[in-house]
């Protein structure tokens, strides 16, 4: 039937403990806010094809 498509946690970057967002193979984020639980700190982030960057854009 349909294709299982990949999908991962996004690991935060500062910390890099497991953040409750995830994302498919073909998702791509830019300047995405991505707000960590675990260290309580927000970064900018880009993702695409799974490749998880802090945005070169200054943050919150």
């Amino acid at each position: 039937m349909g294709e299982e498509k990949k999908t991962r946690w996004v690991r935060c970057p500062e910390c890099d403990k497991k953040t409750r967002i995830k994302v498919q193979e073909d998702t791509v984020l830019i300047k995405f806010p991505l707000h960590c639980q675990k260290c309580k700190r927000t970064t900018l982030i880009n993702v695409i094809h799974f490749r998880i960057e802090k945005s070169l854009e200054p943050g919150t």
